[in-house]
């Protein structure tokens, strides 16, 4: 999945074509859901970082 913008920030950044394609990546992998594991993610690092507390 591409997006056209590379950051995230509000959701009316987002175009119709990248809607449609984070839905249809949801729905893969919704539907692949008996696989535990996401090639996609293979090898990678996936970080969260909180830089504020939660309120």
């Amino acid at each position: 999945m591409k997006m056209s913008n590379k950051h995230l920030l509000s959701i009316k950044d987002l175009s119709v074509k990248d809607i449609n394609n984070f839905l249809n990546s949801a729905e893969k992998f919704l539907n692949n859901k008996k696989n535990k594991k996401i090639k996609k993610l293979s090898e990678k690092n996936i970080i969260n970082l909180f830089f504020e507390d939660s309120t």
